[in-house]
């Protein structure tokens, strides 16, 4: 079992490979089968590439603003997600 971060996993089902975002969860790996456990799973054919990229200038901008108010850590996510999805909308 190990805990998942933001990112990419690879799903082959009868003999097809398709690109998902995990947006965090849990991996447990038991009798020879794979479980995967998150509150977000986006294919990466569902996925609008465009409204990825603007997530992802929206979070890139929020990071180099010098505001205090700023939630670092909530732009970290956002940005993360973002690639995420990128990369996952460009693999399929």
């Amino acid at each position: 079992m190990s805990a998942l971060d933001i990112g990419v996993t690879r799903v082959e089902k009868d003999g097809k490979t398709e690109a998902m975002t995990t947006m965090g969860g849990i991996f447990q790996f038991k009798d020879n089968q794979a479980l995967i456990l998150t509150d977000l799973a986006e294919k990466g054919s569902d996925i609008d590439v465009t409204r990825a990229k603007e997530a992802k200038a929206r979070a890139e901008a929020r990071l180099g603003s010098h505001d205090v108010e700023i939630d670092n850590a909530r732009a970290q996510i956002a940005l993360a997600k973002a690639m995420a999805r990128l990369k996952a909308a460009l693999k399929d």
